[in-house]
């Protein structure tokens, strides 16, 4: 592929120490609009960097530019892009290259349309919730174990955790909001007195890149979509949003008439929702010993009669009463001990994780109890 073009066009926006990357810098210091609220450095070398130093160099970077090969109908980045987009030989290969268009803007995407961190924190609180409400149904002052065996702490002190967890999410979505509304009135907004519209300030920089980022992204919508690929769907994959929505005249002057951009756009694949969709979250990968069915696990033979007695023995119940049975046959050597992963896709819902660990430990049970399901287990 040939990237002359393309490579110092994207460095402005991607590399560290170019051009947006110091703008946002510059407009994190000045306004404190990082992730993390901070009280302002006013040492005298700091000021100086950030008042007179940096913001000369990104006027010297930001003159150094080249828009014109995006700015005009015949635009060579445009051009460039095509041509590797037409040497592309799968959709996995063409897809890789496309993401890596939109690579470059993560940062500065990140500060205008967060969609993607928003959605993966309030994905996360929901998540939080289940977990309060499972821990809020137990004992409060019952201690609980891990894997291990090891005390991790009271359902009390769990649930404490979830309402902490959800409120630093809560305030990291409204930390997000406050940043991304910011930036978009400091770097557009006709107010009096606006340093976006006075020449050679900061903010009429990055406010010009920004009206180049968006070019770029409705250029390389209207050219994806006489190939029949959906961009909005490439940044809802990615997490990379330029544009929040399509509007059909935004992309018909590139393509030719409103007609024909909105045929292509009727012609696109349809997805759930009106908006970008957060993708689906994957099941985490178990940490240590890697999944396998829980029958490896069984030990005394033959396999197949001892998976059976032991659903016998537990399906139906739940909880403590499931999980008796496992714990005591780990104890005979009987099987050896499972996760409870293997435990949850073997017998299906029998408890929480963490109840589980608590109840694979024998030490929990009477001796009555353990005898009951030792003769049990003889089958």
């Amino acid at each position: 592929m040939k990237k002359t073009i393309e490579k110092p066009f994207f460095e402005a926006f991607e590399a560290i120490g170019g051009l947006v990357d110091n703008c946002l810098s510059y407009m994190d210091e000045i306004y404190n609009l990082g992730i993390c609220p901070k009280e302002r450095d006013n040492s005298p070398q700091r000021a100086k960097y950030f008042n007179e130093v940096l913001p000369q160099k990104i006027r010297e970077q930001f003159e150094a530019f080249n828009d014109t090969v995006i700015l005009f109908q015949d635009s060579p980045l445009m051009e460039e892009i095509e041509a590797n987009l037409q040497e592309c030989t799968s959709q996995q290969s063409q897809e890789r290259y496309l993401f890596s268009l939109l690579k470059p803007f993560k940062a500065f995407a990140d500060k205008y349309t967060p969609i993607a961190t928003i959605a993966q924190l309030e994905q996360s609180i929901k998540e939080t919730q289940k977990n309060l409400a499972f821990w809020q149904a137990q004992p409060q002052d019952e201690i609980i174990y891990n894997d291990t065996g090891q005390s991790c702490g009271t359902p009390k002190e769990q649930v404490e955790a979830c309402y902490d967890t959800i409120k630093r999410r809560t305030q990291a979505i409204e930390r997000h909001k406050h940043i991304s509304n910011q930036y978009r009135i400091l770097t557009g907004r006709f107010d009096e007195g606006a340093k976006w519209i006075q020449k050679g300030t900061v903010e009429a920089c990055l406010s010009y890149l920004g009206s180049i980022a968006y070019k770029f992204a409705n250029r390389l919508d209207a050219l994806l979509l006489t190939y029949g690929i959906d961009l909005l769907r490439l940044q809802r994959d990615s997490g990379i949003y330029l544009k929040e929505y399509r509007h059909v005249t935004d992309v018909s002057y590139y393509i030719g008439s409103l007609e024909l951009a909105q045929k292509y756009i009727d012609a696109l694949p349809k997805y759930e929702g009106g908006k970008p969709q957060q993708k689906a979250k994957e099941k985490p990968k178990q940490s240590g010993r890697q999944s396998r069915p829980f029958k490896d696990e069984i030990i005394r033979q033959p396999t197949e009669e001892t998976l059976t007695l032991l659903h016998s023995l537990i399906d139906g119940k739940k909880g403590k009463n499931a999980i008796i049975y496992l714990a005591i046959a780990i104890v005979e050597g009987i099987i050896s001990r499972p996760t409870s992963t293997q435990i949850l896709q073997e017998f299906g819902d029998i408890g929480h994780k963490s109840l589980i660990c608590k109840y694979l430990d024998k030490r929990v049970y009477t001796n009555d109890e353990i005898i009951v399901t030792k003769e049990a287990l003889k089958g």
